[in-house]
């Protein structure tokens, strides 16, 4: 049931049955075992959320029981998340689905309470304020609530996305646990993690800024205990890796494989490899949609195999890549065996590929940062441009009282008097410092 209240991008719009087809046979399933008297964490196949990438940012943390009824609640507005207003649940499913005592309904109250509370979610330059729950009500045996409106534009059909298993969410013991787990499935695609600084880690783990100051503890609490955790309950695994200045831990990442402990049956027999999603969107540039397009028309196999025909042609070659998506459609459709590679050609690709995955931590790291300066100049020479004369003199005006300011003085290379002038020597850089620094520019 598609909505007209909740209105979402033209592009993105196509998928919002296809979601919410997708989220009733999902649900539908999970109702079938909860009849059966099937508890969830002995499911023996998986329930699939699909989750919005966007990042949430709460007043405070969630508890554990918080973080799973989240998700509880969106699994069951999912089917009809963009057409309707109110969603109810029966508290006996709903504590079935988050493996709680239903008897314990003080707690489950106050967990709902929470969800009230402001929410901010990012997207680029898009900032929205709101709280995850509008209206609650409990009528002794249902839950009926409401989304608001913009809560369930972002999640109807979001454009970047990933999964989460229902039976992993019911599973989890910690909410450091739960935390991790959900990070590593945004990124089990790419088979890594982004190199993260530790604040922005802490702040995704859901860690309080008093908490844990002292890294060994910090360590114990949200990453060792959480990845053996993960290792006992859920479909993947991790190990992790440090960037380093001198002597102290500046970065953090995780490097993502299936755990075949725990691998649930699917619809389709196999997956394409997390490696290969990367390939295809950060080399060839597909987008969402057309990644959807490519693996669900041809086989894991297929599209694998033409990816390394492909990379080995034009990424090793460094040749310039027009349109991905009809260079990849067309060597899916193939059908003269023309996309293959020789046993030497294979030999070549397989020593590249180790080349890569040694990179350091550490040299991503410096990569990060790299990208996140050039990122910095471009707003910043942004900001310049569109910015009048009056508003160029006011901050140059309050500039020259800096002491970035003063050390371009002092090294005689520029003067107070000066008007504005971005191309004198160390005087761009030593602005957009002092902007950064002031909170007048960034984050």
């Amino acid at each position: 049931m598609v909505g007209s209240d909740v209105q979402v991008p033209k592009e993105l719009a196509q998928f919002l049955a296809t979601n919410e087809a997708e989220g009733l046979t999902q649900y539908q399933r999970s109702l079938d075992l909860f009849d059966e008297g099937t508890q969830i964490t002995e499911a023996r196949n998986d329930l699939l959320l699909k989750k919005s990438s966007q990042r949430i940012r709460f007043e405070t943390s969630l508890t554990l029981l918080q973080k799973k009824l989240l998700n509880a609640l969106l699994f069951v507005a999912r089917p009809t998340l963009s057409g309707r207003e109110m969603f109810s649940v029966p508290v006996d499913y709903l504590s079935w689905c988050v493996s709680h005592d239903r008897s314990d309904m003080g707690y489950l109250k106050d967990s709902l309470k929470a969800m009230k509370r402001t929410i901010e979610v990012e997207e680029g330059e898009k900032w929205l304020l709101t709280s995850l729950l509008a209206d609650v009500l409990f009528d002794g045996k249902n839950i009926i609530y409401d989304i608001p409106p913009l809560v369930r534009r972002a999640f109807s059909a979001p454009k970047r996305y990933y999964y989460i298993s229902m039976v992993a969410n019911a599973r989890c013991r910690s909410k450091y646990s739960h935390s991790l787990y959900e990070m590593l499935k945004e990124f089990e695609y790419r088979g890594e993690t982004p190199v993260m600084t530790i604040e922005e880690f802490r702040e995704r783990m859901g860690v309080e800024k008093h908490e844990y100051p002292e890294f060994k503890r910090l360590s114990a609490r949200t990453i060792t205990g959480p990845l053996q955790e993960l290792e006992e309950m859920s479909d993947l695994t991790a190990t992790v890796d440090y960037a380093t200045k001198g002597r102290k831990i500046v970065g953090i990442m995780f490097y993502i494989k299936p755990n075949p402990k725990n691998q649930f049956p699917t619809d389709s027999n196999e997956r394409i490899r997390p490696e290969y999603w990367t390939m295809l969107k950060d080399e060839f540039g597909l987008n969402r949609s057309q990644l959807d397009e490519v693996t669900r028309v041809h086989s894991a196999k297929r599209v694998e195999e033409v990816c390394d025909v492909l990379f080995y042609r034009y990424i090793t070659k460094k040749k310039e890549i027009k349109n991905g998506f009809k260079l990849v459609s067309s060597g899916l459709n193939d059908t003269e065996g023309k996309y293959h590679l020789t046993n030497r050609e294979k030999d070549e690709l397989a020593v590249l590929r180790e080349r890569e995955q040694t990179m350091s931590v550490e040299q991503k790291m410096r990569d990060a940062q790299v990208r996140a300066h050039e990122a910095r100049v471009a707003e910043f020479n942004h900001r310049w441009a569109t910015w009048s004369d009056q508003e160029q003199q006011f901050h140059w005006s309050v500039f020259v009282k800096e002491p970035e300011f003063m050390t371009l003085q002092k090294a005689k290379l520029v003067s107070a008097s000066d008007t504005p002038n971005l191309n004198a020597p160390m005087v761009h850089s030593a602005f957009m410092n002092y902007l950064l620094r002031t909170g007048r520019l960034g984050d």
